[in-house]
């Protein structure tokens, strides 16, 4: 970005913060708990729109992303493929990863209808104006500026409210069923598959790869846990090397069960606060909207975040509702991040069970006599001519 248009944003930045974060006497409202304290008597609707003006500017930036984010991370998928080497496999890998990645969605649309966290939540809707970022240096800035505009997206939020405490316990109730969800189908629905297929104890096989989950509970980035994965694979479970470098960068890019479970949840959970009724049509759209999406989500911390703008605008939903669910988002991402670790080590122990004969090593030719022209031919079928005098050894 140029310096005038530096200087230009931190002049505004000083104005706005003079202008709205000193109180009636002059004093400077802190971030401390007194900010969840004001009362829709000390603010008026504007000025509530003002306050939650820089969170406003994070969400604007993140739809941003949309796009570059979705194609790059298809394109570095498909590009890992080798279709003429690995078809079968290729094949296979694909309709497992998107029969998983259905399965997660299922099972959190049906706990989250169950549980209904967000039933009866009171909530006041309005709409804001649009921002527009046309800079290529705000990918820069947005690192700078994100801390900054997570609080403010946080507390408009909180302002909005007539009772935050109700939105805390749905808030809860939402966590609950995300962390429910994750955990029936990383624990028992991804195992039962992976021991009806191969017949293995799966439980021996996570063991395994028990590094690599905990890097990615640590990391948050099925991406950066990779070679960890890859190494735990290749060694503590003994996957065939070719098997585990086909599956595991695929998997990284289009493989995210979590993250599908997630978005459904999660779009479920900001209509029932809004107290909108879901259709069987839309739920159904939220399901497929959730699966695509999860697919073109890059490997990264919070990229979920970005592509549930997409499930949201299929069914109508209003996206700066995203802010309800950004508090306790960092906790759930690196569980949603633990499962999808999780699927694509299962799928490439699945995955090498099934495709075993294909990779099994080939016995060398045997070649037997020819005696017709003094030649011999091997079992691939190919004549092999003999010098004069050469006898074959059978």
């Amino acid at each position: 970005m140029n310096v005038g248009m530096d200087g230009w944003m931190d002049g505004w930045m000083e104005r706005w913060m003079e202008r709205w974060m000193l109180g009636k006497k002059g004093k400077l409202i802190k971030f401390e708990p007194e900010i969840i304290c004001l009362t829709h008597a000390l603010l008026y609707v504007q000025e509530k729109q003002y306050f939650s003006f820089p969170g406003e500017l994070l969400m604007r930036m993140l739809k941003m992303l949309i796009l570059p984010l979705i194609t790059s991370s298809l394109m570095s998928g498909l590009a890992t493929m080798d279709s003429k080497a690995c078809g079968k496999m290729g094949v296979i890998t694909i309709t497992y990863y998107l029969w998983t990645t259905f399965m997660a969605v299922t099972v959190g649309i049906i706990l989250v209808v169950s549980i209904h966290p967000g039933a009866a939540a009171q909530k006041d809707n309005y709409s804001v104006g649009k921002v527009v970022l046309s800079s290529a240096d705000a990918l820069l800035d947005l690192i700078r500026y994100f801390p900054f505009g997570i609080v403010f997206l946080i507390a408009g939020k909180i302002l909005e409210m007539e009772d935050p405490s109700v939105i805390g316990q749905k808030l809860g109730l939402y966590v609950i069923t995300v962390v429910s969800g994750l955990a029936v189908h990383g624990i028992i629905l991804l195992p039962l598959l992976f021991v009806l297929i191969t017949k293995k104890n799966p439980f021996a096989f996570i063991q395994g790869i028990l590094q690599a989950l905990l890097i990615a509970l640590a990391t948050s980035s099925s991406s950066a846990t990779l070679p960890i994965t890859l190494k735990c694979l290749l060694e503590n479970n003994g996957i065939d090397r070719r098997v585990a470098r086909f599956v595991l960068p695929v998997g990284a890019t289009i493989n995210m069960d979590g993250t599908a479970l997630y978005e459904a949840v999660a779009a479920i959970f900001i209509a029932q606060v809004n107290e909108y009724e879901l259709d069987l049509g839309q739920i159904i759209t939220i399901s497929i909207t959730a699966s695509a999406a999860s697919i073109g989500a890059a490997g990264i911390p919070q990229s979920g975040l970005v592509t549930m703008v997409i499930v949201l605008t299929s069914v109508g939903l209003p996206t700066e509702d995203i802010t309800l669910i950004i508090a306790v988002d960092w906790a759930l991402d690196r569980l949603r991040t633990m499962t999808n670790v999780l699927g694509d080590a299962l799928a490439a122990g699945i995955i090498a069970h099934v495709c075993q004969k294909d990779f099994a090593p080939k016995p060398p030719p045997v070649r037997v006599p020819w005696r017709e022209g003094g030649g011999v031919w091997d079992r691939m079928g190919t004549r092999h001519l003999l010098a004069p005098g050469i006898k074959t050894v059978l």
